[in-house]
């Protein structure tokens, strides 16, 4: 037996790509006839009628609109396909782009190119010059007649629009063809009304056979209703619905005649069905909105007023008490369009369309506020195979496919298999008839019903299906709303069947992989459709590849979060080369997938990536890593490998490093990086063990030593745990175990808090100062002698002998302040200024020399400041002293009251701290206020910072 010989294209073209590329053709001859002195119309006359008939086939007519009076330089061809189709787009962006891939091509194909949109430019410009807005051919127009047109249509344009449309009128009716129909601009109705060229077009043709003399106007205008109300579409039906007014207005019909009154009584059920459920939804929804608008600038009263108005059966007054008489047209439209179905229709029309029958009718259900999930809960409330019954007599395909889904989930539930899987049989069917806008809802139902009856084939039947009528949407909003609806009725059905998965895994990825590209995929659609997909499929993988490379980051993130981590080579070499991302985020979920994989085999990414952190070579990150970064790094790699890896701990802390063997030996100490410094501390906290102990020891004692901005947290966590036994690991959670919680996030801070780390013991300090709070068994503790110093003390040197006498030096300060923690600073560098005449006390300009070496016989005062009371007498003096951490605070965070002596010129001295010690550590800027004898606070407040003392106002 021969083989069949492939032969070219038109072997893998479908039948509408023939059918578009057989128009191309034609069309381009057509208008090369049809424009006044084109230079190949002769050459095409002749092979112009064999094209055009090949292209109409079995179709009855086609209609050329010009949109150039829109501002479009286009011409949109009609009842051909379903759908319009651009000339723009059939002559100009169907030239291959492949030819220019051959440079010898490219030329050709860019002049091609410019003379198709020549030749577009050229048809609406010779039109419009005739005010010709459309042009209707029938497909079984005669040669000689198609011929003629084009003789007439091609003449010489000489006069203006008006009379170029007149010369054509005349030369039409004097050819009398048939086959031809011209449309001019002023037939149309509706131009500037938003309603489609079909309903602009049946008009027209209406108005003109209302004008044309005969004997019955109405019956000549109801004739041509009947051959043009099928072309009419969802969108079309709509839209004549709600401007039915305006169009009636302007056609100006003869008394009696109401087209769009006609068009409603004969359109088609099913099709007037969804125009006037579509039509409910956003009546509800607008009203819903004009209601909250207005309640927001209405008493109560009138809110109830408002409400009690929406339960009338009146359509236009509920939409104008809502709207607040006449404010929202919108919603006072979609009102008059229902209420002109409902008068021509019948109230029984809108029970047709109820969601589960009988009483509960669409209308009271979304006037009631329950909207689409009424279903559901009337369905549970009756009797199940009575439900089943009245969910069968829906004619409305979406509801249709609901009510039947949640009779069969109740059967499922009550063991009635048989009678489940019936319904989930006529919900599917249900769902294939519904639009592809609502086509998402009718299959999650179909599958929530399918996964409840354990049906395994109509599962998968559901799922490809679905899949491929959401793939199908061309707006990628929508489109991504579905494939939304879809993923999350799997995802919250439970653990799905193999079949299942497999179809899911092969339908995932769609015939458009550029989708996935997009800014309208959002992370929750991704993470949840790949929790979803088998594991080791190829499929998988394929889609994997595509998604992980988006460019939003946090889809990245969460493909990495959520994507299968098997054995299959191409799973891990898509894992790792995350590492190398420019977004902090995704190489953060990299390295905690790796932590929480629990394989050790891993972790030498990590440790490599640790070594080349500081770098910027080609194996170092992109991007500068973040502090979460960091810290997330130092604990994977402890969390993957144990204790192994505290060399490399070790190495992050920088120059408060630990010399030994095991150590430094196997990982040379990296640059001081406070980040790092951090989470290696943080880490060597969550050990728990002796060696990690070590380490955060000598670190504390070296940061005791050398100073830094991590000191002070190294010593508080090692006086925190000195006297804390070793135990098993305390890590916390990662984000990625399935028990983490936010009470697993750790926060080195709030734990010294909780700790109370007890402030390190300098090695010359006293016993007295050293020794812990008064308690109930402090004073049968033996002291013991302070510790002797690891290194002989250093003489200072004539430098620093230099800066201890001009600047300062806090281990020259008594030991009492030294525990106090950084308050002395605010004694020597607060400069208290003058307050205004207009408060009782002025602090003078005079700084209080520091206080020497020698401790004090009483508590030393934080702040001291010297003040001078205008016009006062000496004598007894009661203040009322508070600190805020803010100019306008009302809560203070310190307060203490003094008994003083005004002396003799109202000079007044002010300890602060003297009865209550002052807050460790004292903010960097505080604000003084002051109250005298009992009296409101004097104000302004006295600003008090670690460089001077500053009045404000």
């Amino acid at each position: 037996m021969l083989e069949k010989v492939v032969t070219g294209a038109s072997d893998w073209r479908s039948d509408a790509e023939r059918d578009k590329s057989h128009l191309r053709t034609a069309v381009m001859s057509i208008f090369k006839t049809w424009i006044p002195e084109h230079p190949e119309a002769a050459a095409e006359r002749d092979q112009v009628y064999g094209l055009f008939k090949q292209a109409m086939g079995r179709r009855p007519r086609i209609t050329f609109v010009s949109t150039l009076s829109t501002g479009i330089d286009d011409v949109v061809a009609y009842e051909y396909l379903d759908q319009p189709l651009s000339m723009q787009e059939i002559l100009v962006q169907r030239e291959g782009t492949d030819a220019f891939l051959d440079p010898r091509n490219a030329l050709r194909v860019v002049r091609r190119k410019y003379g198709m949109m020549t030749l577009i430019t050229r048809m609406t410009g010779a039109l419009e010059h005739r005010n010709v807005i459309a042009v209707s051919i029938d497909a079984d127009i005669e040669r000689a007649q198609l011929a003629e047109f084009s003789r007439l249509v091609a003449a010489r344009i000489v006069d203006s629009a008006a009379e170029e449309e007149q010369t054509l009128r005349k030369a039409l009716s004097r050819a009398g063809l048939r086959g031809v129909d011209i449309l001019f601009h002023s037939d149309v109705v509706g131009r500037r009304l938003p309603v489609p060229w079909e309903v602009k077009q049946l008009y027209a043709l209406v108005g003109r056979a209302i004008r044309t003399p005969s004997s019955d106007s109405a019956t000549a205008a109801r004739q041509v209703l009947a051959v043009h109300l099928d072309r009419l579409d969802l969108k079309s039906l709509r839209q004549l619905s709600l401007y039915q007014r305006e169009l009636n207005t302007e056609l100006d019909a003869p008394l009696g005649l109401d087209i769009g009154a006609e068009a409603i009584l004969k359109a088609r059920e099913p099709l007037l069905l969804a125009v006037t459920r579509e039509l409910f939804d956003e009546y509800q929804e607008t009203r819903r909105t004009s209601l909250h608008q207005r309640a927001l600038n209405s008493t109560s009263a009138q809110v109830q007023a408002l409400e009690l108005a929406g339960e009338t059966a009146d359509f236009v007054a509920d939409a104008e008490g809502a709207s607040g008489f006449g404010e929202n047209d919108e919603l006072i439209r979609i009102a008059r369009a229902l209420e002109r179905i409902r008068s021509l229709r019948g109230r029984e029309f809108f029970t047709r369309i109820s969601m589960v029958g009988g009483e509960l009718d669409f209308e009271s259900a979304v006037r009631a506020g329950q909207g689409f999930e009424a279903v559901e809960r009337t369905m549970a409330a009756l009797d199940p195979l009575e439900a089943l019954r009245t969910a069968r007599r829906i004619v409305e395909p979406l509801f249709r496919a609901r009510a039947l889904g949640a009779a069969a989930v109740t059967l499922a539930a009550l063991g009635r298999q048989d009678d489940a899987l019936a319904g989930v049989h006529e919900s599917l069917d249900a769902a294939r008839a519904c639009t592809d806008v609502d086509a998402a809802q009718a299959y999650a139902a179909t599958l929530e019903a399918a996964l409840a009856a354990h049906d395994e084939a109509t599962t998968t039947t559901a799922i490809d299906e679905s899949m491929g009528r959401a793939h199908a949407l061309k707006d990628f909003a929508e489109r991504a709303a579905a494939l939304m609806r879809l993923v999350s009725t799997l995802f919250e059905g439970g653990a799905l069947p193999v079949s299942a998965r497999a179809a899911l895994g092969r339908a995932a990825l769609g015939p458009d992989i550029h989708f996935w590209g997009r800014k309208e995929v959002e992370p929750p659609l991704v993470e949840a459709l790949v929790s979803l997909l088998p594991t080791d499929e190829n499929d998988t993988q394929i889609f994997l590849q595509k998604v992980v490379a988006h460019t939003n980051p946090t889809v990245r993130a969460g493909v990495v979060r959520t994507m299968p981590l098997s054995d299959a080579p191409g799973m891990r070499n898509m894992l790792l080369a995350h590492l190398k991302d420019r977004e902090p985020q995704v190489r953060c979920e990299v390295i905690e997938r790796i932590g929480a994989s629990g394989e050790r085999a891993l972790v030498l990414y990590l440790v490599n990536y640790a070594k080349h952190l500081q770098e910027s070579g080609a194996q170092s990150p992109p991007t500068p890593p973040t502090r979460d970064e960091k810290r997330t790094l130092a604990l994977n790699l402890v969390r993957l490998d144990g204790e192994r890896q505290l060399p490399l701990v070790n190495a992050m802390l920088g120059t408060l490093h630990t010399e030994g063997p095991g150590l430094t030996d196997r990982q040379k100490p990296l640059k001081d990086d406070v980040d790092l410094q951090l989470a290696g501390l943080e880490v060597l906290i969550h050990l728990n063990s002796r060696t990690a102990r070590r380490l955060l020891f000598n670190a504390a004692e070296r940061a005791r030593k050398r100073g830094g901005p991590v000191a002070d947290l190294f010593l508080r966590s090692w006086a925190a745990l000195k006297s804390a036994p070793y135990g098993d690991p305390s890590l916390p959670r990662s984000p990625h175990d399935p028990t983490w919680t936010e009470a697993d996030l750790f926060d080195l801070d709030a734990w010294l808090e909780t700790a109370r780390p007890v402030a390190p013991e300098p090695a010359d300090a006293a016993p007295e100062a050293a020794a812990p709070e008064a308690g109930p068994t402090s004073a049968a503790r033996p002291e013991r002698p302070a510790p002797a110093s690891r290194e002989a003390p250093r003489k200072p040197g004539l430098l620093e002998r230099l800066k201890r006498r001009f600047l300062g030096d806090p281990d020259d300060a008594p030991e009492e302040s030294r525990a106090r923690g950084p308050e002395p600073e605010s004694t020597t560098e607060a400069a208290p200024e003058p307050i205004p005449a207009s408060t009782p006390l002025q602090v003078a300009p005079t700084v209080v020399p520091p206080v020497g070496p020698t401790v004090p016989a009483r508590p030393l005062a934080a702040l001291v400041f010297e003040a001078e009371v205008e016009g006062a007498t000496p004598g007894q003096m009661q203040l009322d002293l508070a600190l805020y951490d803010k100019s306008d605070a009302t809560q203070p965070v310190w307060t203490e009251s003094q008994s003083t002596f005004l002396e003799e010129g109202g000079k007044l001295r002010l300890e602060l701290g003297r009865e209550r010690p002052l807050p460790a550590p004292l903010p960097a800027e505080v604000w003084l206020g002051l109250s005298v004898n009992a009296l409101p606070e004097t104000t302004p407040r006295i600003k008090v910072s670690r460089a001077r003392s500053v009045v404000q106002g």
